[in-house]
């Protein structure tokens, strides 16, 4: 028997009802002390080593959501696809949903 959590679905990953399924996923791209925080964590490590493309193109974006006025889980709409692909190399047999997302 498999116990091991498997990946949420883009669908489910996506969902706002009313707010995000991924949290705070999106802290380990944001600039400043709490980005900083969330990158400590060794699953960060995986993601920085396998697409540091990828990393320097959300920072990127999430920083322009976090600039931009209005309501941060519609503005973050723009980046669900590229945060589902780092979710999806984040997320590793060793590391939880909760986790991640926390």
């Amino acid at each position: 028997m498999n116990t091991q959590e498997q990946p949420l679905s883009y669908e489910d990953f996506t969902q706002r009802d009313p707010y995000l399924t991924y949290n705070n996923f999106y802290f380990y791209f944001l600039e400043g002390v709490f980005g900083e925080i969330y990158r400590e964590k060794d699953h960060y490590q995986i993601i920085e080593q396998k697409d540091p493309k990828l990393v320097t193109e959300l920072r990127s974006k999430i920083k322009s959501v976090i600039d931009s006025p209005g309501d941060r889980v519609h503005l973050l709409k723009t980046c669900d696809e590229f945060l589902y692909r780092a979710y999806l190399i984040m997320k590793t047999d060793h590391v939880s949903n909760d986790e991640l997302f926390s």
